[in-house]
């Protein structure tokens, strides 16, 4: 006895490393304001660019977060969401975030959101866990 499958249905992707670099034009410059501002390191800066840019071109990425702690222990950030094509979303204008309102002694962390059924979500991971990240975040 045999049987025949067929699919009754194609997926298509736009999604690719050169659309995920230019996306990220947006995302460097809040990066880089936080850098500007004295809340990052500027090697943290250059590695959260680059991880952040890895995970969008294993199409892994569902969210991420530029999450500030302000020193009374208040949370903020910015939360820029990832389409299935790989764009990226954030309310505010590129360059519009006023990072000198933040007051001294502020840190900021990255959280992303994995995306549990990318296809290369377990290799992903691996790699997050080689590159120092842990499991434990909160979204804001």
């Amino acid at each position: 006895m045999s049987q025949t499958f067929t699919l009754t249905g194609t997926r298509s992707s736009t999604y690719s490393e050169a659309r995920a670099r230019s996306v990220m034009v947006k995302v460097l410059d809040d990066i880089v304001g936080l850098f500007a501002r004295g809340f990052l390191p500027k090697q943290r800066a250059l590695d959260w660019y680059q991880d952040v840019l890895y995970i969008l071109s294993q199409e892994a990425a569902a969210f991420f977060e530029l999450q500030c702690s302000l020193p009374g222990g208040r949370r903020v950030g910015l939360r820029y969401a990832v389409t299935d094509d790989g764009q990226i979303y954030e309310n505010s204008d590129s360059g519009g975030v006023d990072y000198f309102a933040l007051p001294h002694g502020t840190t900021v962390n990255l959280f992303v959101a994995l995306r549990t059924s990318a296809r290369h979500y377990r290799d992903v991971l691996a790699e997050l866990g080689r590159r120092g990240w842990s499991t434990n975040g909160r979204q804001l």
